[in-house]
């Protein structure tokens, strides 16, 4: 990973952080939404597997 990719994920995070959506985070970082949307699944399962599971929400039940 080079340093562009580093920062964009970073920037990816941050708005993450916020609730943002692949469609505004593509929009606010200038992305297509499919790419947008593969970096925001990307940080998901990077915070999803550093946390403990009993930490982790329940999702889709």
């Amino acid at each position: 990973m080079n340093d562009d990719d580093a920062q964009l994920l970073s920037q990816v995070r941050s708005l993450r952080e916020k609730d943002s959506g692949p469609k505004r985070t593509a929009r606010a970082l200038g992305l297509k939404p499919a790419l947008a949307s593969a970096l925001v699944r990307q940080v998901a399962h990077e915070q999803q597997s550093t946390a403990a599971p009993t930490e982790r929400p329940v999702v889709g039940c």
